[in-house]
């Protein structure tokens, strides 16, 4: 509806419980629905939490926040694990150098 805010709120934690989150959107008075999508979640991996949060803004439209909402981290995980002894060894690397 026109004119009228519509809100959406969450809040959640890691496993452990020692790390809190929360959220909330709130739609403004623009004439066209909302547009912004958010991921605010925790994953394990080889035996890691690792939290994954991110805003996504539409700016007129919807496909590309989606889209990124639903892909995004995936992907970049994908890579990460794929590559994981790579990027280990050369972030050690670099330490070893300072």
């Amino acid at each position: 509806m026109v004119g009228r805010a519509s809100t959406s709120s969450g809040k959640g934690r890691n496993n452990d419980g020692e790390i809190k989150f929360g959220y909330s959107l709130v739609k403004g008075k623009a004439n066209h629905p909302m547009e912004d999508y958010h991921v605010s979640k925790f994953v394990k991996i080889d035996g890691n939490e690792l939290g994954l949060f991110a805003i996504y803004d539409g700016h007129l439209g919807e496909r590309v926040p989606a889209y990124l909402q639903k892909h995004l981290f995936s992907n970049i995980l994908k890579e990460v694990c794929r590559n994981f002894h790579y990027y280990i060894g050369s972030s050690l690397h670099l330490l070893a150098r300072v």
